[in-house]
């Protein structure tokens, strides 16, 4: 049986700086390297993987951003006998 993860096209994102949560669209994402969002269609943020931290972490301005990255969904595929 092979298992396939899927994940979320949205994420959360928390600004450090104000402690203000948004919302970002996912544009590409490499688990535990790099993601990248747009906020509001508006900003393109990328935000690497902290391995100490286990968070992706990125600036956009004045501003950084942290998140978990996407929720994932696992789906178990083949014959179940």
């Amino acid at each position: 049986m092979k298992t396939r993860i899927d994940y979320n096209d949205i994420v959360d994102l928390t600004c450090t700086n104000n402690d203000k949560a948004v919302k970002g669209e996912i544009l590409d994402f490499k688990p535990a390297y790099m993601l990248t969002v747009s906020i509001d269609r508006k900003v393109k943020l990328v935000l690497r993987y902290n391995t100490e931290k286990k968070l992706y972490i990125g600036n956009v301005g004045a501003l950084e951003f942290i998140t978990q990255g996407p929720s994932q969904t696992k789906t178990v595929e083949g014959r179940r006998g």
